[in-house]
């Protein structure tokens, strides 16, 4: 199992890579943890890049949607999660952007990172710093 997040601070901007397998208890304590890290940063932007999970073998429904609903409530942050393509991934992954859609702005499923970057950057510039942050995470 991993998940890895990266902060570019200066953009308010987390890249979580996730990979390997992920399970109920890991998805939890990533969002706990995410939680507690951006607690000063209500208006944060997020990738969450998931085209690395090789093994969702214990990761159910109910425990991405508990995960989704225990995101803090944070109505100006934005997240893309980025899928591969897999059905099963795209799923579970839909699953926590219906429960998590109620804690931020807004909340979108990308299979491109340059579509995701594009959507979550306020303009060309960010686009450019963010594409560079994620190229060397």
């Amino acid at each position: 199992m991993g998940v890895i997040r990266h902060h570019f601070r200066e953009h308010k901007f987390v890249f979580t890579v996730l990979s390997g397998e992920i399970d109920d208890e890991n998805l939890m304590a990533h969002v706990i943890d995410l939680n507690k890290e951006t607690v000063e940063v209500p208006d944060f932007i997020e990738l969450a890049d998931c085209r690395g999970i090789s093994n969702l073998d214990t990761l159910t429904v109910r425990g991405t949607t508990n995960a989704a609903r225990s995101e803090k409530n944070r109505p100006s942050s934005m997240l893309a999660l980025l899928v591969p393509d897999s059905n099963l991934i795209l799923g579970l992954t839909r699953a926590y952007q219906t429960f998590s859609e109620d804690c931020r702005k807004a909340v979108e499923i990308f299979r491109d990172v340059d579509e995701a970057l594009a959507w979550l950057a306020e303009d060309e510039n960010e686009l450019l710093s963010l594409a560079d942050f994620v190229k060397n995470a």
